[in-house]
């Protein structure tokens, strides 16, 4: 598990709303998440797999939420591939 720590937060770009979010998870699941997440959010590509996902995103999202176990974090699993592919991408494991 990696941990991020800002030692100047104030250099961190802001985002603006609305915030992109791609999400690996089977269909039930993508519907909580998008039911879940608040209007600053919109889903702009929802997929079962993070090759599916890298496929179907027109544009780099802001947040990708993976719904799994601990495979997700496995060595070579969805957060090292989205790491890989997406590396400007904030990933959120659920």
């Amino acid at each position: 598990m990696t941990t991020l720590i800002l030692q100047d937060p104030a250099a961190a770009a802001p985002l603006e709303a609305p915030f992109a979010v791609g999400v690996v998870a089977d269909e039930i699941g993508r519907r909580r998440i998008d039911g879940l997440l608040g209007s600053p959010f919109v889903i702009v590509a929802g997929a079962a797999s993070t090759a599916q996902l890298v496929d179907a995103l027109g544009m780099a999202p802001d947040v990708a939420i993976l719904a799994g176990g601990p495979e997700l974090l496995a060595r070579g699993g969805p957060v090292a591939q989205l790491r890989a592919l997406l590396s400007g991408c904030a990933i959120v494991a659920v």
